[in-house]
């Protein structure tokens, strides 16, 4: 079908078009200097030169109909990332996006964002809440993102950032988990280092001064098991884009 209805917007000094066709709206940014597209239209992913992996046991991530299927091992604990080299920076302005579905919600946490490790190793997000009774940890020196984890009290999707190792006050996007439910994540970078959260297309939130604006960043998406069973995250896509230096 043809596109028949095209705006275009400057967001982050990039000129983006989007393109609506019915309920659906993709944002590309045709003009970035830096860009990441993550789409998982190939029989597999290649781990060696379209993404960087880290997996746990028998963690893994696949192509299934067209989307991307993140595996976990079976045990407690275990995780399993992907992440893009470290491209961007948050000193010439960066935005991350991603489509997720979590299937299991009390057994599975992750984070999506900018962070400034493509692993932090073994039985570890950026982002997440091990510290038990739902005490924020932040295994990153630097990360802006969502996160989400069972092992807090609560199944709320939360948003925020690490700076030098500070962890920012966890922002709430006002929605739970719902188990094989879709939701959009976008992270916004700008020159100054301050992070803009999108969910779903609508604004939740803002931290003030929220990463380093020159470590160099990776877009990151990681899973982890919160049980003793294999788990799976479902990605549409990720797409990020920025400045260069």
């Amino acid at each position: 079908m043809p596109i028949t209805n095209i705006k275009s917007r400057w967001r982050q000094g990039f000129l983006e078009f989007t393109s609506t066709e019915g309920d659906d709206i993709e944002v590309v940014n045709a003009m970035a200097p830096v860009k990441y597209f993550l789409e998982f239209n190939g029989p597999a992913i290649d781990t060696t030169n379209d993404v960087n992996q880290t997996a746990i046991g028998a963690g893994a991530i696949t192509t299934v109909d067209g989307l991307g299927t993140i595996t976990t091992a079976a045990g407690d604990d275990d995780n399993v990332e992907i992440a893009s080299d470290l491209i961007f920076q948050a000193g010439y302005g960066c935005v991350c996006e991603a489509r997720i579905r979590n299937d299991d919600i009390a057994g599975q946490g992750y984070f999506f964002g900018f962070s400034d490790a493509i692993t932090e190793g073994a039985d570890s997000l950026p982002i997440d809440y091990s510290g038990g009774a739902g005490a924020l940890v932040s295994d990153a020196d630097d990360c802006a993102g969502f996160f989400m984890d069972p092992d807090k009290t609560d199944a709320s999707i939360m948003c925020g950032s690490t700076i030098a190792t500070t962890a920012s006050t966890p922002i709430d996007t006002g929605t739970d988990a719902v188990n094989a439910t879709w939701h959009t994540y976008r992270v916004e970078l700008d020159t100054a280092g301050n992070a803009y959260y999108y969910f779903d297309g609508a604004y939740v939130g803002t931290d003030t001064l929220a990463i380093t604006t020159t470590d160099p960043l990776c877009v990151y998406l990681g899973t982890i098991n919160r049980e003793g069973f294999a788990n799976t995250l479902d990605v549409s896509y990720i797409r990020a884009w920025g400045g260069r230096q």
